[in-house]
Parts: structure tokens; C-alpha cells; sequence
């Protein structure tokens, strides 16, 4: 049985705004991430409306092993062995509806904020005392994806949280930070993601 319609079944949604992003990258595994819309209305249609396909890229998917380098902290490249780093994006979108409108009239933002985690084996107190005493650091790594790298900046964060983890015997320490960023008062950005072609090997730092 074929499994295409036909006609052809096409959902559009407008108006469409990002809410929120989240990106996780854990050793042995690919790094993994996903995005959340609002929008104003969908509707379905059986033609192509204003849109046309676009291929799937080729090539490989990113993983914690081969694709992620460059770890900076204050520019310096971060000693401490990372099991964990994720973050995530709020926009804080949110819907306005009006009298005598199916749907939304518009998406409204709201504050951008930006919260993670990095969770590294304890060797000494170096992040810890980052956290106590709650000063502004810069934050950044790499992910490149073939002869593209994409380095994440945050310019300005500072660790909300610190636990030094001892779960018990055979288990290794670990400093789980979670961390919260900030509006850079020089840069004027909370978060940058900038793309760099054919920078396989490149030095990033």
C-alpha cells in the first residue's frame, strides 16, 4: 500500500517564532539538541504555498568525541575533564490572541535567558571557588561539523549553583555547576553562535 497521500496533505504554521533551544553533549553519545516554536496560526492546504524543499544535509552528525573542542574559560583552555555540558534558551514567547481573530494576532518576547550545566571530575577546587565567589566568567567551545566549525560563546556567565558529588565507594567525584549567563555590558550579548568555514584543524582559541 502506498503510504502517500494524494493529494498531498500540507500543514503550514505562521508566524512562527523560536521559544526556546537546548542543546546536550555527553561523552559517547552524538550531541543532541531541539528547538520549540509559537506561532500564530496552522492551517493545511493540498498545494505548495510560497515554500520549496530543501535537502537534507549530508555527512555525518556531530558527537561528543570528534566534534567538540576548544573549551574555554575566560579564554584559557578549561583543565577539568568534562562528563557533561548542556544548556538551554528561553525566549519566554508567549501567545496574544484578539476578539474577532482565529488564532494569534502576533507572538510576544520575552526576556532571553540562558541557563546550563557543567559537570566535570573533581581534581581540585578550581571551579568551586569560581562559584563561591560568584564573579563573571566568559564561556565558550566549538563544535565542528565538516569544514564548518561553530563556536558558542556565552561572554558573561556566573555559576548559580555547586555541588560536589560523592555518591559512595567505586564512584568518581564530580562538580555538577549549573550556570546562568548574562548580558555582556561590553559585548552587549548574552549568547553568539558564529560559523567559521574550513576551519577542520584550525586553531579557534
Amino acid at each position: 500500500m502506498d503510504s502517500l497521500l494524494t493529494p498531498q496533505e500540507i500543514l503550514y504554521f505562521t508566524g512562527m517564532r523560536v521559544g526556546g533551544a537546548s542543546l546536550s553533549i555527553v561523552p559517547g553519545e552524538i550531541v543532541t539538541g531541539s528547538m520549540s516554536f509559537l506561532g500564530k496560526r496552522g492551517f493545511a492546504s493540498n498545494t505548495s504555498v510560497g515554500i520549496s524543499d530543501v535537502a537534507a544535509p549530508a555527512g555525518d552528525v556531530a558527537n561528543a568525541v570528534d566534534n567538540v573542542s576548544d573549551l574555554l574559560l575566560d579564554g584559557s583552555a578549561l583543565a577539568a575533564d568534562l562528563t557533561q555540558l548542556t544548556f538551554e534558551i528561553n525566549n519566554n514567547t508567549r501567545n496574544k490572541p484578539a476578539v474577532a481573530n482565529l488564532g494569534n494576532i502576533d507572538i510576544g518576547l520575552g526576556r532571553f535567558n540562558v541557563e546550563g550545566n557543567i559537570t566535570a571530575y573533581f581534581k581540585d577546587r578550581t571551579l568551586y571557588d569560581k562559584y563561591l565567589a560568584f564573579t563573571a566568567h566568559s564561556w565558550s567551545f566549538a563544535i565542528t561539523v565538516g569544514d564548518d566549525a561553530y563556536v558558542i560563546e556565552f561572554p558573561s556567565i556566573k555559576f548559580s549553583n555547586g555541588v560536589i558529588v560523592a555518591e559512595g565507594n567505586d564512584q568518581d567525584i564530580v562538580a555538577n555547576m549549573d550556570f546562568t549567563a548574562r548580558r555582556d555590558p561590553t559585548k552587549g550579548y548574552t549568547m553568539a553562535i558564529n560559523r567559521f568555514s574550513d576551519a577542520v584543524g584550525a586553531d579557534l582559541s
